[in-house]
């Protein structure tokens, strides 16, 4: 909720607050050894329903967000990363790094 706020209060890219969510989601649901699930299915087990609700709370404080098509967003890039992690192209925390750009346009330490 933190960074989607501060997405909001500095006027940044949903784009790329989204891609930084999905990695920080892939990173939380592959620890190593993690065994294999269904992409969309881990998803929506363990992510959709707060992201849904930290996006529809930002729509509601006035955010330009729709948050349904965010959440979509948000669901693809974390599948399309956690694909690369389980296929092994890449370590869940290489897939993170991919955002590192990402997080460092965004104003201050998020806490």
């Amino acid at each position: 909720m933190q960074l989607w706020i501060r997405v909001r209060n500095a006027n940044l890219d949903v784009e790329a607050a989204t891609g930084l969510t999905a990695s920080c989601y892939v990173l939380d649901s592959q620890p190593p050894g993690m065994h294999a699930f269904s992409l969309r299915d881990m998803f929506r087990e363990l992510y959709r329903k707060d992201s849904l609700s930290a996006l529809e709370a930002l729509q509601r404080m006035g955010c330009p967000i729709n948050a349904t098509s965010a959440l979509m967003k948000l669901e693809t890039q974390y599948a399309s990363l956690l694909a690369s992690v389980q296929n092994g192209t890449r370590t869940a925390t290489a897939a993170h790094l991919i955002t590192e750009k990402i997080s460092a346009t965004l104003p201050g330490p998020l806490q």
